[in-house]
């Protein structure tokens, strides 16, 4: 396994590390998902400062969507297994995470496997 070393820019006339940046936004979107807030931060603001293009937003409201997203993928994963109780539990989460959400999280995990189920 090859050793990795902090990010640095290899082009000092460049203002930005722009792979570097986007590796960070990657990770914390991935720490943010699986509900690891303040590391999910922390990578944010690794990226912004290699290169601040691309957080425009807080990094701590950047990593609270990111929750959202992750709570929403694991309710749409269990209602394609059929698990609609656990699935509404994931939306119901995703919902108070997110006032801007506006679904009955029921409805939507009976959806995930069509019409089998009443």
């Amino acid at each position: 396994m090859e050793e990795q070393r902090p990010f640095e820019k290899t082009c000092l006339d460049l203002p930005q590390d722009t792979l570097g940046a986007l590796q960070h936004i990657k990770q914390g979107e991935e720490l943010a998902r699986d509900g690891k807030i303040d590391a999910a931060v922390d990578e944010f603001k690794e990226a912004q400062k290699l290169d601040a293009r691309y957080i425009t937003i807080d990094p701590q409201t950047k990593a609270e969507r990111f929750v959202v997203f992750g709570l929403l993928d694991k309710g749409y994963q269990l209602a394609r297994e059929e698990n609609v109780e656990a699935a509404v539990f994931e939306f119901k989460k995703a919902l108070a995470k997110d006032s801007n959400l506006t679904f009955d999280p029921e409805t939507k995990a009976k959806q995930g496997f069509g019409s089998r189920v009443s």
